[in-house]
């Protein structure tokens, strides 16, 4: 092992984005597929632009459950993890780390029990450390 020091200098820590910060690690946590995506009344516009990586931003919404996580894009809120999901991710971003959500598909389906196609949209939740 070196014994040498590293000099890091300030300036170069001062980037833009959390995926490109210095010694950062992307981790994966979970794969969720969201709920109550058919709230959103822009659903069928922003779909074809849902591809896959797309960037979800996961805000804390306690409307429907107290650990309540919502995620959208474009300031449309596209639905939320679901509750059985959100109890330690919700603990995650109370505590201030930077959970980021990524679309792995989304697509609008056909359902047998309804006449009504629903939204599917499944992201993967990575913490950025």
């Amino acid at each position: 092992m070196s014994d040498k020091l590293i000099h890091i200098d300030p300036a170069s820590e001062m980037l833009s984005d959390a995926n490109s910060m210095p010694f950062s690690n992307k981790i994966l946590l979970i794969d969720v597929n969201l709920a109550k995506t058919e709230y959103s009344q822009k659903m069928e516009t922003l779909i074809p632009e849902l591809t896959k990586g797309t960037e979800l931003k996961m805000v804390r919404d306690e409307e429907w459950d107290p650990f309540g996580i919502s995620m959208s894009y474009k300031d449309e809120k596209l639905g939320v993890v679901p509750c059985e999901l959100t109890p330690i991710l919700a603990r995650l971003m109370d505590a201030g780390k930077q959970l980021v959500a990524e679309v792995v598909k989304a697509e609008i389906r056909l359902s047998f029990h309804s006449p009504t196609p629903f939204v599917r949209i499944v992201t993967k939740i990575y913490l950025i450390d």
